[in-house]
């Protein structure tokens, strides 16, 4: 999506400013690896602490330039709460 998301793009449209071109949908890697949670533990009252598993898939159908299956790979993994963030790794601020 940070392709497709411009800030302030009516302006710059209405300004006749020249956007950046769009990589092609078909270039993207688009698989998602396999994510399991795989304990939920109670800490404290409003605190709780989630074990998650996360593993990197091989696609059986997309395939890169050189013609090899693309694979998801594991990066930026956000846990969602009613559709707010509640924790990532890695934390923001650290590599």
């Amino acid at each position: 999506m940070r392709d497709y998301y411009k800030p302030r793009l009516l302006p710059l449209v209405l300004a006749d400013e020249e956007l950046k071109p769009l990589r092609p949908l078909a270039s993207l890697n688009r698989v998602q690896p396999l994510v399991k949670v795989k304990k939920i533990e109670g800490k404290a009252i409003g605190l709780t602490q989630v074990t998650v598993e996360a593993m990197s898939v091989r696609s059986d159908v997309q395939k890169d330039a050189s013609g090899s299956n693309v694979e998801s790979g594991v990066y930026d993994v956000r846990l969602f709460r009613d559709g707010q963030m509640v924790g990532q790794w890695p934390e923001l601020g650290r590599t």
